[in-house]
């Protein structure tokens, strides 16, 4: 019996997937990227943006962790609602895959006055809107902040209605954040550095 054809475009995925849980020092064997690969068959990036917020909130295990890195890489665009509703932790895979720029964001929070959990919270708020945006951290635009913060409050809003305060840390982390780009090295976003 002879092995069906595998799909170059999904095998560049999986391919791509496990580099980078390598690079992270993550564990990337077959227990891995067989779940990613049948997950990339059945369902894919388009399947998933098609999908109902409540059958994107189904998704779970091996599969939801795919998605925060098809997310995080920019080959899935979430929206606002799935990132509030998710609780997706794609801050930590974004320190994984931008590993380089996430120190330096630390760093530079730091000799800011941050201490590092209130560093690591802007990192995630930024990880959340560079994920809106479609794209790299160290890419962000102020406009791609200013608007990523509007839908995360929008979504916290909508989505926790008779907690209004919940949507308050968001905008704090991202006004911390923004302090942390305009301090070079970390600032090679283009509003930053102007």
């Amino acid at each position: 019996m002879s092995r069906l054809a595998r799909d170059p475009n999904v095998e560049g995925l999986v391919a791509a997937y496990r580099a980078d849980l390598e690079a992270a020092g993550m564990f990337a064997e077959n227990e891995v990227t067989s779940p990613a690969r049948s997950f990339l068959l059945r369902v894919g990036p388009d399947g998933f943006s098609a999908m109902t917020l409540d059958q994107q909130l189904a998704v779970w295990g091996h599969d939801r962790r795919l998605v925060a890195w098809l997310i995080v890489t920019g080959r899935i665009r979430p929206t606002a609602d799935y990132l509030i509703a998710s609780k997706l932790r794609v801050g930590k895979v974004a320190a994984g895959i931008y590993r380089e720029f996430h120190a330096g964001f630390l760093t530079v929070a730091g000799e800011l006055g941050f201490d590092p959990k209130s560093a690591e919270l802007q990192w995630w708020a930024v990880a959340k809107v560079a994920a809106l945006a479609g794209a790299a951290p160290e890419r962000l635009t102020k406009a791609q902040l200013d608007t990523g913060r509007e839908q995360l409050i929008a979504a916290t809003r909508r989505l926790h209605p008779d907690h209004s305060l919940r949507a308050r840390p968001v905008a704090t982390r991202l006004h911390g954040a923004e302090a942390t780009f305009g301090v070079p090295p970390v600032c090679p976003t283009p509003w930053a550095c102007g």
